[in-house]
């Protein structure tokens, strides 16, 4: 079984209404739950009770539908936390490497899916450096120097939110496409054109979906190059 790490706040959990999307099918996919593979149920990341439909639902099937084989999901996303808390040594950092470590006795894990970053896009000036830090981190602490690593744009609707912070979304968005053009295997996921579900801040439930596709596409590509 091949596996996928979900990491981030809560775009990554997804807080999307499951009744506004055709459910996807969840045959050959499992999650991890308590160090167990278990059957798929959304939400996927039930952290909190607005979790709902993500983006692992559409990037998961893509990727069992592609490679034929069994799919993991290892959920250790978390709402409204900024880089400084997934930092090395901390406790979502040690959550998620350790969840990854179990997840790699009994399969291959092949992507990292991340999205994060309007906790602090107003500190797009230093995110780049700390977002190298942090996948070198990882890459190094799995023993996967090379493992794919997907970052996702913040939505444009943020602007319309009404937070000084949010002003600076174009120049985050740059700044993490920086560090996707600098990095070997990391690849950047558009947001262009999704819509939120409201609040200007989430992505609605169709749009999560979308940008499922869209981190697949990016996995693809990445795993294409000679």
């Amino acid at each position: 079984m091949d596996s996928i790490l979900l990491i981030g706040q809560s775009n990554m959990v997804g807080f999307g209404d499951p009744a506004e999307v055709e459910p996807v099918s969840m045959k050959s996919i499992k999650v991890l739950r308590h160090g167990r593979w278990t059957p798929v149920t959304v939400a996927i990341n039930p952290y909190c009770d607005r979790a709902g439909a993500c983006i692992a639902e559409t990037f998961a099937r893509s990727y069992a539908d592609k490679y034929d084989t069994e799919v993991g999901l290892i959920p250790c996303a978390h709402g409204d936390t900024n880089i400084g808390m997934w930092g090395k040594g901390q406790a979502l950092y040690d959550y998620a490497i350790c969840n990854a470590k179990i997840a790699m006795r009994t399969s291959n894990l092949k992507a990292i899916l991340w999205h994060q970053g309007e906790s602090e896009c107003d500190d797009y000036e230093i995110y780049g450096e700390k977002l190298i830090k942090f996948i070198n981190d990882v890459r190094a602490d799995l023993g996967l120097p090379n493992v794919p690593f997907i970052v996702g744009e913040l939505g444009a609707y943020l602007v319309n939110h009404g937070a000084e912070k949010f002003k600076y979304y174009a120049e985050f968005n740059s700044a993490i496409k920086e560090v996707s053009e600098k990095m070997n295997n990391v690849g950047y996921a558009s947001a262009e054109g999704l819509t939120d579900l409201g609040d200007h801040l989430h992505f609605n439930a169709k749009s999560l979906h979308t940008f499922g596709y869209r981190y697949f596409d990016e996995y693809v590509r990445l795993t294409s190059k000679d």
